[in-house]
């Protein structure tokens, strides 16, 4: 029978996997848990889809790797910042989803030097999940966003 630590690892490799296959993450995604004594499992620097159990790394609260081959990913300090003012959060998964980066990469272009939505400088009052839609045209691969109340009814 496999310990809690040994457990955790298999189901965050699945995960990994399973979010690469449905493409909801590329190569620019990152995924941790919460350990019980208050250390972090993190998936390394490294494309989230290739991650074996053998790369996952333990960070301590603080972000420094205490146990693992591989590195930190760059989105490191965002997560642990998260855990330090959210107790009750136990897994963070950040992703790129195909359509905010269209929305970020069409503000961009137009210059309007806005954030994606339910991203704010310095990660403080993020737009709630209900007050932003996604949706992606069925015919093509462009998203349109919004940050009006969803639709009732």
């Amino acid at each position: 029978m496999l310990d809690s630590l040994d457990a955790l690892k298999e189901k965050m490799v699945l995960v990994c996997k399973a979010l690469q296959k449905q493409r909801l993450l590329d190569g620019y995604g990152h995924l941790t848990a919460r350990l019980a004594d208050g250390r972090i499992l993190s998936t390394p620097h490294m494309p989230p889809g290739k991650v074996a159990v053998r790369d996952l790394i333990i960070l301590d609260h603080a972000g420094n790797k205490v146990e693992g081959a591989g590195e930190p990913n760059g989105e490191t300090p965002m997560h642990t910042s998260i855990y330090k003012a959210r107790p009750d959060v136990q897994c963070i998964l950040h992703y790129h989803p195909d359509e905010l980066i269209v929305v970020a990469a069409r503000r961009s272009i137009n210059g309007t030097p806005s954030p994606a939505p339910g991203c704010r400088e310095g990660y403080s009052n993020p737009t709630p999940a209900s007050e932003t839609q996604t949706t992606r045209s069925p015919s093509t691969s462009a998203a349109s966003t919004s940050t009006s109340p969803p639709p009732s009814g």
